[in-house]
């Protein structure tokens, strides 16, 4: 491998762990404790995830595939924690409250489901097709929940004579 093939599956490496630590981080040890702490760390979490499996497909192609379909699966979870991550900070008293367990009550019995009955390496035309496209799509549904939960805030952001707050413009 080439000095900046290294350099670059490095610094791809790396991020994916510091997302993995930053999102350990805000699980774990973030003060105060919030449950909008917990989406984040769990969003970096599945982001990192995500972005670790590319990084070691794309410079080891022959990858086993139950690492790709562990990184797939963390794509998954990243439109529902971002959707609860967003409405937890936008609402942080009581309009969140136990909505979530009920998502993910529905949505991780799915995934267990599907990849047990049929796992990446058996089931290879289905998940590149089918799979991977329903992923996206749930993806892009609670990407787009996200987005109306923050209309107000993105309203404000384009008007004129309106100055956001430190905390939505983290949100954003």
């Amino acid at each position: 491998m080439e000095i900046s093939r290294e350099l670059l599956f490095f610094f791809s490496a790396l991020g994916a762990f510091n997302g993995i630590l930053m999102g350990l981080y805000f699980l774990f040890i973030a003060k105060p404790r919030h449950i909008s702490n917990y989406f984040l760390g769990a969003l970096l979490i599945a982001f990192s995830i995500r972005i670790g499996k590319s990084v070691f497909f794309y410079f080891n192609p022959d990858l086993a595939y139950s690492y790709l379909q562990f990184g797939l699966t963390g794509c998954f979870f990243i439109g529902p924690f971002l959707y609860f991550y967003v409405k937890s900070v936008i609402y942080p008293k009581g309009m969140i409250t136990k909505e979530w367990i009920y998502h993910l009550l529905v949505l991780l019995p799915i995934v267990a489901f599907v990849s047990f009955k049929y796992p990446f390496e058996q089931h290879v035309d289905l998940w590149r097709w089918t799979i991977i496209n329903s992923i996206y799509h749930v993806w892009l549904f609670y990407s787009l929940l996200a987005a109306y939960v923050m209309k107000d805030t993105f309203i404000k952001m384009f008007s004129k004579g309106s100055k956001l707050e430190n905390i939505e413009k983290w949100t954003i």
